[in-house]
């Protein structure tokens, strides 16, 4: 029964959370079909300016019809690009979501709409400062000298208040980081004590703590890590320890061939990133190691004193690979108290003793911060101080 009880918790927790990301979804469609309307409306009045015969009866007038042309077309150029980036992204952003192959299509198509709002918002703020400053030479270039001063101090102190109070409103619903959305669960898990009025002063304590030690352990789980990584390949690849740029964030880790590769938002080599709340950090070796020996092997170890390594990178290295291989040696093995859990065990490897530090500490604290929220006594109690993380509610379910 209570195994029961536990799947069914499970399912409607993740329903619950692919609900709320249809909803982003939808909302994103909804904001982008209002701006590219906009932007085909901004777009005419462009085309509508820039396609008028310009009759210049001077140099002054001369010059003032090229700014006014340039900001035009800038304002026009822009419109496009809204419109054509906006449609895009409603098209087929929700079938990827409706469609993707992986398991988290419609969180990766929510957080992609996103990234294409806030770009098609830089585009607008170009065609809007475009058009004002493009008014501002047209009221020059036709009107006398009064009226163009003005109709110019006009558009100045409008664009000026345009852009405070835009910049304000941004701010307001889009937070520099993510501790103002921390602040609402917390608040949440205060409503929870207060509306249990007979409640006594040791459980409201409890509660208290028990938010503030959750809040902790999500922070924890934030750190972000980025340097070079040895990861050992599968047998079947040869079992060797290869070179890669390893980035730690959001308590995934991703491993790329180059730092350029990342810098370039390319995909990483694993085609699913090692979540760090399904395993346990190891930094004995002998405790996960598979002893496999072939012809090979036994050659290389013999030649080169180690088969850890390919002969190029013991020759081509800057640093002693063979004294690594017997002290800067972790791995990640997958915990086994829950059917969720990988079986595949990451082995990995540190080329000198302050990128083994680096590794071992940051590492340690994420995987020490996961068990933590894991230990929280109930999944009713995570719930209530607000965790929105699917998975670490999963977790909590299994501990209880």
């Amino acid at each position: 029964m209570i195994e029961a009880n536990k799947r069914y918790l499970k399912a409607n927790l993740t329903q619950g959370v692919l609900g709320i990301q249809t909803n982003l979804i939808n909302l994103y469609s909804n904001n982008l079909s209002a701006v590219a309307t906009q932007a085909a409306l901004i777009g005419g009045f462009s085309f509508t300016a820039v396609s008028v015969t310009y009759e210049a009866s001077g140099p002054t007038q001369l010059a003032l019809g090229y700014v006014y042309y340039v900001f035009f077309t800038i304002c026009l150029v822009s419109s496009l690009f809204i419109l054509s980036q906006a449609t895009i992204v409603v098209m087929f952003g929700p079938t990827m979501a409706l469609k993707g192959a992986s398991d988290e299509a419609v969180k990766f198509a929510a957080g992609h709409m996103m990234q294409q709002q806030l770009i098609i918002l830089r585009a607008a703020s170009v065609a809007i400062t475009s058009l004002f400053l493009a008014a501002c030479v047209l009221s020059w270039a036709y009107y006398p000298v009064g009226i163009a001063t003005i109709t110019t101090v006009v558009y100045m102190v409008a664009y000026y208040f345009l852009v405070k109070l835009g910049y304000e409103a941004y701010r307001t619903f889009v937070p520099k980081d993510d501790s103002a959305f921390l602040e609402p669960l917390l608040e949440m898990a205060g409503l929870y004590q207060n509306s249990n009025k007979n409640a006594s002063a040791d459980v409201k304590e409890e509660q208290n703590a028990l938010a503030e030690k959750l809040a902790q352990a999500q922070e924890a789980t934030k750190l972000k890590v980025k340097a070079v990584l040895w990861k050992r390949q599968s047998i079947e690849d040869g079992g060797l320890f290869v070179k890669y740029y390893g980035v730690l964030e959001k308590g995934r880790l991703d491993l790329y061939y180059k730092e350029k590769d990342y810098r370039e938002n390319l995909d990483p080599v694993n085609a699913k990133p090692i979540k760090l709340w399904q395993y346990n950090l190891e930094t004995d070796h002998r405790k996960y190691a598979k002893n496999v020996t072939s012809l090979t092997t036994a050659m290389k170890s013999a030649m080169m004193g180690n088969e850890d390594f390919a002969m190029s990178d013991l020759l081509t290295s800057e640093f002693d690979l063979q004294f690594a291989s017997r002290n800067f040696k972790f791995g990640l093995v997958p915990k086994v108290s829950s059917e969720l859990m990988s079986s595949v065990v990451h082995e990995f490897l540190a080329h000198d003793e302050k990128s083994y530090k680096l590794w071992t500490q940051s590492l340690g604290q994420v995987v020490a911060a996961y068990d933590e929220i894991a230990a929280i006594p109930s999944v009713e109690q995570t719930i209530k101080i607000g965790s929105a993380d699917v998975e670490m509610v999963v977790q909590a379910a299994n501990n209880k």
